[in-house]
Parts: structure tokens; sequence; C-alpha cells
């Protein structure tokens, strides 16, 4: 079969890129990326309360109802009506807000087709080495904490909506782990030699490549000595 022409590295590299894009895409899809407490204004004008207004004005403005939002959708759940879903008005959204969309998608799209390239190849084709492979997967990679580190630096008021930000939800770690493994992954792809049995393959490519120049001339000085030696025709004795 194809896959025994990979080495070991990149086998464990494309089961390492596999669970990467399955996290990064829960961690995309879930509306687990922030919680805390939304303005009593805004429940107020999205819901109608009918009776209950006058018990919901007595309340403590931030404490109607606690809010767990995601990159797309989020779900809040309000004292006395319960819990429900929905999708963020995309009107009015700040750009860092679509770049952190936009960014997440292309990091979940690119994680995609690698693993899918890396699985048909290893069905269909015969192995070899995987630079491109490791290529897009920084790409991948570079682009999902590109997405964390934008999400945490400018969503201290909430994340496409008003909020009283208490903290990140798993979501954001999901997501983040799932990177992080993708970019990792990159480098033994990048390096990783086929048909080599033994898992330290980066440090054996790296060698291969980039030879070290003092232990190259000292192999050379050998062979000339040993040459020397061999082709120096013993002294006569003059006398």
């Amino acid at each position: 079969m194809a896959t025994q022409r990979y080495s070991t590295a990149q086998k464990i590299a494309f089961a390492g890129m596999t669970i990467g894009f399955v996290m990064c895409t829960v961690g995309c899809i879930a509306p687990f990326w922030q919680t805390g407490k939304i303005d009593s204004s805004i429940i107020t004008s999205n819901i109608d309360l009918g009776s209950l207004n006058g018990v919901f004005n007595n309340l403590p403005k931030t404490e109607l109802a606690t809010m767990n939002g995601g990159l797309w959708w989020y779900c809040e759940e309000v004292i006395l009506v319960g819990k429900e879903c929905h999708v963020y008005e995309l009107d009015g959204n700040k750009i860092e807000d679509w770049a952190i969309r936009g960014l997440a998608v292309l990091s979940v799209f690119l994680s995609l087709v690698c693993t899918l390239a890396a699985l048909c190849r290893s069905c269909c084709c015969e192995g070899g080495k995987t630079v491109c492979h490791g290529v897009m997967a920084f790409l991948s990679g570079a682009c999902g904490l590109a997405v964390v580190g934008l999400f945490v630096s400018t969503t201290s008021d909430g994340f496409a909506m008003k909020l009283n930000l208490e903290g990140f939800g798993w979501a954001l770690f999901v997501f983040a782990a799932g990177a992080a493994i993708i970019t990792v992954v990159s480098f033994i792809l990048c390096f990783a030699s086929p048909m080599n049995p033994f898992t330290g393959i980066i440090i054996d490519g790296v060698s291969h490549i980039m030879p070290n120049g003092y232990s190259r001339m000292t192999s050379e000085h050998q062979m000339q000595q040993q040459a020397a030696v061999t082709f120096d025709p013993p002294a006569t004795n003059r006398y």
C-alpha cells in the first residue's frame, strides 16, 4: 500500500492533522468563545416581556441574562424566560469581527484541504515528500493562531455585540489547541523523509539538507591522510 512508503513521522503528522482539523471545526462552530452578562436594554428590546416588564425593570441592569457566544451565533439564558439561541445581527459588525471570522474560515478550509489531500494520496498514490502538505498546514495553523490573538485582544467589551465580558469559553481553547497542533504538524510534514521508520526525522532531515561544515572538512582531511599513507613509498636504504 501507499501508506507503507511514508515514514512513521509522516503517518503521525497525518493523524495530528486530522485531529487538529476536527478541533478547529468544532471550536469554530460552537457558541462558547465568550461568556458574560447582557445589558438589560438589549434584552427588553429583543424580547416581548408583556406583564413581566415591571419585574425586569426592578432587577439590576446586568443581571437579566447570561450569554455564551461564538463566532456566528450566541445563546442567552434570560431570567423567567428561558434559554434562547440567535444568530448575530451582521449589520454594524466591526472590521475586526469580520477579520476574525474570515481567518477562522480560511484556517478550517486549508486544514480540510490538507487532510483530504493526505488521505487521498495515502490511499491511491505513491508516498513521498510532504513539503506541500506542510506549507499548507503551516498557513492553516498560522491563520488559526491569528484568530485567537485577535479575538483575545479586541473583544474586551464583547464580540459582535455589547457584552459585560466575564471570561472566555471552552470553544476558544479547543480552537487554539487545534491550531497549535496543526502548526507543529506542519514542521514535521515539511522536514520528514519518506520511507524512514524513525520518528526523529526532523533532525535527520535538517542535517541531510544542511550538513555540518566542520564534520565534512574533518572527514575529507582523514581521507587525504589515509590516501597519503597508502601511496607513500617506503624509504630506501642508501648504505
